[in-house]
Parts: structure tokens; sequence; C-alpha cells
């Protein structure tokens, strides 16, 4: 009997000397182009491998524990794609054919935010109505709309405006916002920021000398807004813009609403018609003529 189990020990001793470690020649990749409700795969090369059994971290690498899914103790692992899964972290423990272990390099799921619908420019006819802009992305985790007032150099987080972190956004027409740019960026999950088009408020009135006019047909045009804090305003009874030549045959309504410093204006007698509330709260204003 002791012959025998010499034997045997012997013969061990033979296959254990032969036997070689785990040895890792493709590392899993990240899988970057997730799509939530698809399946994506984690895939380890590897030579003199005993047992395969892939791991996850629920905790951003504290503590592991072993996965579920398909292949979880082969090379490959097959993973659906969620918003929940994207938080976690995946390896592969790798047990040699001597008995040692070793582990692949860390790996996530990314889901990339996907733009469905970008946001168009908004045709403003008047200032002070809002301006709306939409976009859908179905598998965003936040949205953030976003303003340059350089022409595009550089970009900072809306503060006015309704809406900033939602699909719809939208901003007051001002003087000021007409000549601003918009976008939106769209946060994925594990994954880099995207952003939409740009887009802008176009304007349907122009300026000239501070006032705003509206055209109504070929040859007229009516005041819509001021952008100026003077006290005298002389309205002229023909405006140009872009070659074309307008007659002054209205005022639109709020058109000078809440001008504080206004104290006297003179009004073409072009001019019929003098829209709603055209001169409300401008309590320095002492002559209409």
């Amino acid at each position: 009997c002791s012959s025998d189990l010499v034997e045997e020990d012997f013969f061990q001793d033979i296959l254990e000397a032969d036997a070689e470690p785990p040895i890792i020649t493709e590392q899993p990749v990240d899988i970057e182009d997730g799509v939530i409700g698809e399946y994506g795969y984690f895939t380890v090369k590897a030579q003199n491998v005993e047992k395969y059994r892939w791991e996850v971290s629920k905790d951003k690498g504290e503590t592991w524990e072993d996965s579920d899914g398909t292949g979880k103790k082969t090379e490959n692992l097959r993973k659906l794609v969620t918003r929940n899964k994207s938080r976690f972290i995946y390896r592969c423990r790798l047990t040699g054919e001597d008995g040692s272990t070793i582990y692949t390099d860390e790996v996530v799921m990314k889901i990339p935010a996907v733009i469905e619908v970008q946001p168009e420019d908004y045709v403003a006819d008047d200032l002070r109505e809002y301006a709306a802009f939409d976009i859908y992305s179905s598998n965003a985790k936040s949205l953030r709309w976003q303003v340059s007032k350089d022409g595009g150099e550089t970009w900072h987080n809306c503060v006015a405006g309704t809406g900033v972190g939602k699909r719809t956004f939208e901003i007051k027409v001002t003087t000021k916002t007409v000549d601003y740019l918009y976008r939106c960026r769209g946060r994925g999950w594990n994954s880099p920021d995207v952003y939409s088009d740009v887009v802008k408020i176009a304007a349907a009135f122009f300026a000239v000398d501070g006032i705003f006019y509206k055209p109504l047909a070929e040859d007229e045009a009516v005041v819509t807004g001021y952008a100026r804090e003077d006290e005298e305003l002389v309205i002229p009874m023909n405006v140009e813009n872009e070659g074309q030549t307008y007659t002054v045959s209205g005022i639109g309504a709020k058109a000078f609403y809440g001008k504080k410093t206004l104290a006297s204006v003179e009004i073409p007698s072009t001019v019929v018609q003098i829209g709603d509330y055209a001169f409300r709260y401008c309590p320095a204003l002492k002559r209409l003529y």
C-alpha cells in the first residue's frame, strides 16, 4: 500500500510541475455603445485556464461578488444593457492549471445619450413672446440647455428661462436673447456628453436706431419695441432694412411698455393704429405728438 501512495504522489508532482499559470492574451473591453434593452458582451482571451468566473462590483470596486448572466463561467459574459447595470464594474477571475488565480482589467457598460430629435431655430414674430426649443433623447441620463453669448466661443448652462433641464426649453424673446445661441447637452451613462445642434431665435423683425419693427407687407411695418433709455424719441415716417423701405404704419401692443425714462414721443402721420398698452408704465411720459 505504501508503494502505491508513493507512486501516486510521484505522478501528482509530475502533473503539477508541468502545469502552467494562466496568461491573459486579450483583455476584456468596455461596452462602448450599449443600447438599453439589448445585450452586450465582455470577452477575455487566455491560455492555461482551468476555470473562468465573472465577477461584479456594485460599490465602485470596494467589494466583489460572482456575476450572473449567460457565460458567467466562460470566456464570454453576456449582459442585458440597463441603466442600473451601467453603474456596475465587471472583471473575470481566471484560475490556472497550476491553481493560481489572476484577474482581468475592470470593465463597464457605457450607454451614450442619443439625440433622436434635434431642436430647430425659433422664429419670433415679436419681442416679449417666448421662444421654445424641443429635443428628444430616449436614453439620456440628464439634459441641460446651454447658451453662448459670444457666437459659440464659450458655453454656459442656462439660468434664465424655464425647462433648462427638460426636453422643452423656453426663453423670453428680448433684444439680448435674439443675439444668443442655444444647444442642449445630453449626458449618457458612463459615456461622454453629446450635444444637440446649435439653434437661435430667428427674429421676424429688425432694429434700426434702437427701434424694433415688424414688417406687415412689402412696404409697411409697425413698431414693436424700443431698446434704448432716451428721454425723447422721434419715430420716423419711413425706415429701411436690407434695401427695402417700409412706411411706419402702426405701433404694436406694449411697444414701449415700462420705458421709465421716456418723456416725449413724436409719432409720424403715417401711423394709423396704436396697440393696447403701447405706452403703459411710462411714468415720465408727458408728451405724445
